[in-house]
């Protein structure tokens, strides 16, 4: 862990600003987040944020073997839950700024498969790919789908575990994978190459909700909570809608 948390400092200590900011955030953000930071730092000159985005499971982890982190970013409330556990964020302090679906994309120009009238069709695929779910919180929502409908044993021999959500995206347009479970909002990132052929019922998983929490010993607490601020304004809320995710 030591480790870990020595490599996540590296990556964040390359240049000193007059205001810095250092944020672990779930990989499915990645677009959301790098506009919202663009747009952060233009209004507020000599500052400069740092984004670390991985696994939701693996920067908790992250975080509480020591990374200098000032806001974490999930993809689930289980690894805030956490964090809350190990006193690394005051309980109840979080705030959701967004919330997604579930979906099973399949790639739009080559796949064999447009749509599914039923999720047992998994079961004619070869390979499907899901996100690690030790680590990913995509990996738990679809193995909670899985186990709704009694799928878990019959597609657990085609199943190609990666470690993020854009891992699976990159697998799909590789055509490594049949389909791949994502979260709404990566089809529609990416909708010129990767569509959906099922929407997943909400009532089969645990809500998908992205938490946003500053850290108790944040280094930097003053500018995490204007950025916090920022993300939840009028302006930020926009900029969540235009990447394909729902407001809460």
């Amino acid at each position: 862990m030591k480790i870990l948390s020595a490599l996540f400092f590296i990556f964040f200590s390359a240049n000193v600003y007059a205001s810095e900011l250092y944020i672990a955030a779930a990989a499915t953000l990645k677009d959301l987040l790098t506009e919202i930071k663009n747009q952060f730092e233009a209004v507020n000159p000599g500052c400069r944020i740092y984004i670390q985005f991985g696994a939701s499971g693996a920067l908790r982890a992250q975080i509480i073997g020591g990374a200098p982190v000032d806001i974490f970013i999930s993809a689930n409330l289980t690894e805030v839950e956490e964090l809350v556990k190990a006193g690394r964020i005051a309980d109840k302090s979080y705030r959701i700024f967004a919330k997604t679906g579930l979906v099973i994309a399949v790639n739009k120009r080559n796949s064999p498969t447009k749509s599914m009238k039923s999720i047992d069709e998994l079961k004619k695929m070869t390979k499907i790919a899901i996100p690690n779910p030790r680590t990913s919180p995509l990996g738990k929502y679809t193995e909670e789908v899985l186990n709704y409908y009694n799928l878990k044993k019959d597609v657990e021999g085609r199943i190609v575990y990666v470690e993020t959500v854009r891992q699976s995206v990159d697998y799909l347009l590789r055509e490594e994978v049949d389909a791949a479970f994502l979260y709404a909002n990566e089809v529609h990132q990416t909708k010129d190459t990767i569509s959906v052929a099922y929407s997943i019922d909400e009532r089969t998983h645990s809500s998908v909700v992205f938490p946003l929490s500053v850290l108790k010993d944040a280094p930097n607490a003053h500018t995490a909570v204007k950025f916090v601020d920022f993300l939840v304004s009028a302006k930020g809320r926009e900029v969540v809608k235009k990447h394909g995710f729902e407001l809460p």
